[in-house]
């Protein structure tokens, strides 16, 4: 029993050096400033500020028109931004589910929207894409999006076989 205690207490002093020496082996390194690095040029005048507002933050007229688009999403006033140089969305917070899943107030079934269960992660993952590609067929003018701007196919991942 000694001799256990004695090598734990040695592999955790070691433990606790080697560790000690990791974390203070990690160090910055300067941008290599030779060669075509010598060139460049930056204007602070170039760099693109985002601009991203609140409905609330807006003008009289983008005010209504926003709150009148989150309104007929289904979303609150205060769960959606707007790119100012745009006037598009720069970010929404859906309330309503899309497909079927166990979030909280997803009450969403297969049988409502009218096909069966997937019953493989690439099902479920085209399951998914269709609903989100269905979702800005709809709601287009609302998102201030034309669907034909989306790209063909999108990435979606589905993880633990959509649970």
């Amino acid at each position: 029993m000694l001799i256990r205690d004695i090598k734990f207490r040695f592999s955790l002093i070691l433990f606790l050096i080697l560790a000690g020496f990791a974390r203070s082996s990690q160090a910055q390194v300067e941008p290599d400033q030779s060669g075509i690095a010598q060139a460049e040029f930056r204007l602070s005048e170039l760099d693109i500020q985002h601009d991203f507002k609140l409905v609330k933050e807006l003008s009289n007229n983008a005010l209504n028109s926003g709150i009148l688009d989150l309104s007929n999403l289904g979303i609150s006033s205060n769960a959606g931004g707007i790119d100012a140089r745009s006037g598009r969305w720069s970010s929404l917070m859906l309330s309503k589910p899309l497909i079927p899943g166990v979030g909280k107030g997803n009450n969403l079934k297969w049988a409502n929207l009218t096909q069966s269960v997937p019953k493989t992660s690439a099902a479920i993952e085209n399951a998914a894409a269709q609903a989100f590609r269905d979702f800005v067929g709809t709601a287009s003018r609302q998102l201030r999006i034309d669907p034909n701007e989306l790209a063909t196919s999108g990435k979606v991942t589905s993880h633990d076989n959509g649970k």
